[in-house]
C-alpha cells in the first residue's frame, strides 16, 4: 500500500490543477472506497483506500469533513473562508485540494 501526504491550506501552486467553475457547483463527498480515520493529538488523520493511504496534514481533515455530499464545493470554500477570514488565497487552495483528493480517489464529485 502506498502512502501519500495531503495538505490543506498550503500555498497555492500554479501547476496544480484545481476545480473548474462548473465543478464548484458539484457536491464533493468521500468516496465509497475511502475510510477516514480521524486524527488524535498523537496521530494525524488518514484516509485509507484499497491501494493507498493518504495522511492528512494542516486543515485537510477539516476540509474533508465539510465534503459531506450536501454542500457544494463552493459552499465548502465559503465555510472555510468564514472560519479563516485572514487567510489569503484560501478559495484557490480549497479548489486545488478537492481536485487533488478526487485524483487520488478520496473524493467523488456528485452533481445535483
Amino acid at each position: 500500500m502506498r502512502s501519500e501526504s495531503a495538505r490543506g491550506g498550503e500555498p497555492a501552486r500554479a501547476a496544480v490543477p484545481m476545480l473548474s467553475e462548473e465543478e464548484l457547483e458539484t457536491r464533493p463527498a468521500l468516496s465509497s472506497r475511502a475510510l477516514l480515520r480521524q486524527g488524535t493529538p498523537e496521530a494525524r488523520a488518514i484516509v485509507v483506500l484499497p491501494e493507498r493511504a493518504v495522511e492528512l496534514q494542516g486543515s485537510s481533515e477539516q476540509i474533508l469533513k465539510l465534503c459531506d455530499g450536501a454542500r457544494t464545493a463552493r459552499a465548502v470554500s465559503e465555510a472555510l473562508r468564514d472560519l479563516y477570514p485572514e487567510a489569503r488565497g484560501l478559495e484557490d487552495d480549497v479548489r486545488r485540494f478537492i481536485a487533488q483528493m478526487c485524483r487520488l480517489g478520496v473524493l467523488e464529485l456528485r452533481s445535483g
